[in-house]
């Protein structure tokens, strides 16, 4: 894997891309505000933008496979028209603009995020996706934590994110043209290959189909109301996890911070959910998978319990970022795993409904808890959120 030029490739890339949109995530709702649209508006924007992102991670793959493009080429488009966003949203000032700018590169970003494991896959090899993934995944952690001089450098300092989006938008367009020179030399490749077997007899392949000897779980086996509690548990736990930009702001004005200072708590958020991917597979090696997700959803509980009565705020990032970040990424690794342990002729169907569960928080909990902001004040917002995540360990009875 490591001698192999593409794992890097991929890896850089994606490591570049799922920084920047993570930072565009978390400031996303504040961007809008500064720029002078009303919050009532700019709340509209956030569910517009988690429905195209639905649409990227579901439905844009179904082109690859169906084999009308190139999963390499559609994600050098997928870079190209995210950066081409980006700097248009360091220009616009109007609701409309903003609006029309940030659905419109919505989907090739979300199928850029789904379209990884697949990518690194078709370059590394099925059997090194885990190691490669483990690799990235630590990097993407660390690199999360520092978000806050980041914003607090261009915001804070500068006055203005507009700057940091024409950064972001240069980044994004580098890897769109690594990723064109990746196919230029898979084309010339392909040409010679196809060259040589047209100079080549054709054999015939005696390797038996193996598709009989497949485990497959039969309808009896595979429990609807597992995968419903499973689509359910990833919809409650997106609720904080696709409201970071609203979360953002309201903590900010709540505390009266500088933006730098507010960033921490979904920095450390963002840098738990991404570790806690591998801190399952360590613990699945020593617990049932059961007892994790106990662990998991006391984790989420106790975090977002902890952040609603932290009496300090670096006590609220810590509780909220680390403990409640670790507890609902590792929610929502376990869902996806639970339906791919137990679920076979409908595994598809389930996965893809459990993405469109967590795109969907993103449509729901933003607005809802600006309303609850402005109705029983911002300093209730992280009660409401232990209040709708107080299902989630009801709702793991049933995985």
């Amino acid at each position: 894997m490591f001698v192999k030029p593409l794992f890097y490739i991929v890896a850089v890339t994606h490591l570049i891309f799922f920084y920047v949109i993570n930072l565009h995530t978390s400031i996303t709702v504040d961007t809008i505000l500064s720029k002078g649209i009303p919050g009532i508006f700019g709340i509209t924007i956030v569910p517009s933008v988690s429905i195209l992102d639905c649409v990227g991670r579901v439905l844009m793959p179904l082109a690859t496979e169906s084999g009308y493009v190139k999963r390499s080429t559609l994600v050098m488009v997928d870079y190209l028209c995210t950066g081409v966003g980006f700097v248009a949203i360091s220009f616009v000032q109007s609701y409309p603009a903003m609006l029309i700018t940030c659905i419109s590169f919505a989907v090739f970003s979300g199928h850029a995020v789904a379209v990884h494991n697949s990518l690194m896959g078709d370059f590394v090899g099925a059997e090194q996706v885990y190691l490669s993934n483990a690799i990235v995944t630590c990097i993407a952690a660390a690199s999360f934590l520092t978000k806050p001089f980041v914003v607090g450098f261009f915001r804070d300092q500068h006055g203005s994110y507009d700057n940091l989006y024409r950064v972001m938008s240069g980044l994004m367009f580098l890897n769109a043209l690594v990723w064109l020179a990746v196919n230029l030399t898979e084309s010339i490749f392909l040409l010679r290959n196809s060259e040589m077997e047209e100079k080549e007899p054709k054999k015939t392949s005696t390797t038996p189909a193996l598709s009989h000897l497949c485990c497959r779980c039969t309808p009896a086996d595979e429990n609807w109301l597992m995968a419903a509690s499973c689509i359910a548990v990833t919809f409650l736990t997106g609720g904080t996890l696709r409201s970071t930009g609203i979360l953002f702001v309201l903590l900010r004005e709540q505390f009266g911070l500088s933006r730098e200072e507010a960033a921490w708590p979904l920095s450390l958020s963002s840098a738990a959910v991404a570790f806690s991917g591998i801190l399952c597979q360590i613990l699945l090696r020593w617990c049932a998978r059961g007892h994790v997700l106990l662990f998991a959803t006391f984790c989420q509980l106790a975090g977002i319990f902890a952040a609603h009565y932290a009496p300090t705020f670096p006590m609220l990032a810590a509780a909220f970022g680390i403990t409640h970040g670790i507890g609902s990424g590792l929610v929502f690794v376990l869902a996806g795993s639970f339906i791919e342990r137990h679920f076979t002729t409908k595994r598809r169907l389930i996965m893809h409904l459990n993405i469109a569960a967590f795109c969907g928080a993103g449509v729901v909990f933003p607005g809802l808890l600006l309303y609850v902001a402005g109705r029983f004040g911002r300093d209730k917002v992280l009660l409401f959120c232990a209040g709708f995540l107080f299902n989630v360990p009801l709702l793991s009875i049933f995985m």
